[in-house]
């Protein structure tokens, strides 16, 4: 009977896990939708990331923020640092994803090298 609640105890923090990590990537899709919203706006893109930014990764998604993101001056680059962030996120959820992504981007690249070979351009 322990191994059996050993089992559940473990399924239970597994996906008490996983809803953390969910709540922090959405957390990290907000912000990156506000920082989008900012550019369309026409907003200075030479600025730190604003605190209601960080108060949303913070408390919404639980997270503690890098300081290469905190440093972050420029909204475009903070852009792309959120997205790099999210991905080592989705990773760390999802035992496998970057391998998977590598075969699909190593398969596109086949793809595309075929087309060239086929089509003769």
């Amino acid at each position: 009977m322990t191994g059996v609640r050993f089992a559940v105890a473990g399924l239970a923090v597994t996906a008490a896990r996983r809803r953390q990590a969910r709540r922090g990537i959405e957390a990290v899709d907000m912000v990156l939708e506000a920082v989008e919203q900012h550019h369309l706006a026409r907003r200075p893109r030479f600025v730190p990331p604003l605190p209601e930014w960080i108060a949303c990764l913070e408390e919404t998604g639980g997270l503690s923020v890098p300081a290469h993101i905190l440093a972050m001056r420029d909204t475009v680059r903070l852009h792309g640092a959120l997205m790099d962030w999210e991905d080592e996120l989705l990773n760390a959820v999802l035992p496998g994803r970057e391998q998977l992504l590598r075969a699909e981007e190593e398969g596109d690249a086949d793809g595309r090298r075929r087309s060239v070979w086929v089509d003769g351009a």
